[in-house]
């Protein structure tokens, strides 16, 4: 009976996917047109005499942007002064604003603010007028970056990035997909051309060269551009309320875990708690998802209803951001809720030849000038 049921369901999804066909290729047929227009100068697109870098993908979803951000300024925060714009998608404001360690997901949208309070000295501001906000934090004086990072930019044709990352997760390669609403892709998948690299984010740590290899040629028989791979790193959960209290994953091998997330894919984490905790309960939330008090008594009433005294509730850096007021709360004050730290890393043998990509793209611009 259940597999007769999820047979008739992919045949049902194949046939609304048939008659939505159309509409992909009219919608293909106008991202195109647009994107020729740009190419051809007919719609402006301002260029910058400085380093851009502009992180995106083709793919609507999670495919690692704030990592890669992330990652981006823990390699050059050294050497250069480091300027953050995004959208500041789910925000409830509208314009420039220059994100500080007072302002709240509300004000700037929760990735800015989780990169904002894990780098305190880049400057960082939200804007969905992207050139405007380029030109405005060029303004902020001694303080004014020397290399601006654009979050989620690769669809954003107003602007001209001297570079562009394009990110596509491993399990759901672009070149597998296709456009909306059929699929999942923004753009045709040739327009991963625009693209200087193709970052493959969300690899298994495992992953071997040999299909790392494979993956490589698949994606450039679609698109020549250089190809490297970058995996999840896990590290240490604190707790919400109590930051100075932490936890390895050694610790989780005997904790049961209930696992709270608002995120566009979560099938990583939760795949990496289910290899470390005694067991997994996940409770999951639509992307950017603004909490309410339903839903963390929800959480703790799912967390009450755990057999097992050794409990602890399990969320991202990200989702913390959204729900962080409603934990001050008596009613909630005792929930041992922690937050695991997560960073995106590059394989061995991509780190040196990708960062050198990136920092011979910067030097260009002191040679030039």
């Amino acid at each position: 009976m259940v597999s007769a049921y999820k047979d008739n369901s992919r045949s049902y999804l194949c046939w609304v996917k048939f008659l939505l066909i159309p509409f992909a290729l009219i919608y293909s047929v106008i991202v195109i047109i647009r994107n020729i227009l740009y190419d051809f100068r007919v719609l402006k697109s301002t260029e910058f005499d400085f380093p851009v870098i502009a992180v995106g993908n083709l793919r609507v979803g999670g495919t690692g942007k704030t990592p890669m951000i992330e990652y981006l300024i823990r390699m050059l925060q050294s050497k250069s002064r480091i300027g953050v714009l995004s959208r500041g998608y789910g925000r409830k404001t509208k314009g420039f604003i220059l994100g500080d360690l007072e302002s709240s997901p509300e004000q700037i949208g929760d990735e800015p603010l989780q990169i904002k309070s894990n780098f305190p000295s880049v400057l960082l501001a939200v804007d969905e007028q992207r050139v405007r906000g380029i030109s405005k934090l060029m303004q902020t004086g001694d303080s004014r970056p020397q290399v601006i990072l654009l979050d989620d930019a690769m669809q954003h044709r107003k602007v001209s990035p001297g570079y562009i990352l394009m990110l596509t997760a491993y399990d759901k390669l672009f070149i597998d997909d296709f456009v909306l609403p059929v699929g999942r892709l923004r753009e045709p998948r040739f327009l991963a051309n625009r693209a200087d690299v193709i970052v493959v984010t969300k690899c298994p740590s495992s992953l071997s060269l040999q299909d790392r290899y494979k993956v490589s040629r698949r994606i450039q028989s679609d698109s020549e551009k250089p190809v490297f791979f970058a995996h999840e790193l896990y590290g240490a959960m604190r707790q919400v309320q109590n930051p100075n209290m932490e936890l390895s994953a050694a610790d989780l091998s005997e904790l049961s875990v209930v696992l709270f997330t608002g995120l566009a894919d979560a099938s990583q984490l939760l795949k990496w708690v289910k290899t470390k905790a005694h067991n997994v309960e996940h409770l999951e939330f639509g992307d950017h998802h603004w909490f309410s008090v339903r839903d963390v008594e929800s959480i703790k009433s799912r967390f009450e209803n755990v057999d097992n005294q050794k409990k602890i509730i399990l969320t991202t850096q990200k989702d913390v951001k959204r729900i962080s007021k409603l934990l001050q709360n008596e009613k909630f004050a005792d929930l041992p809720i922690y937050c695991i730290m997560h960073e995106m890393s590059m394989f061995e043998e991509d780190q040196v030849p990708f960062e050198k990509m990136i920092n011979d793209f910067i030097r260009s611009y002191s040679t030039n000038n």
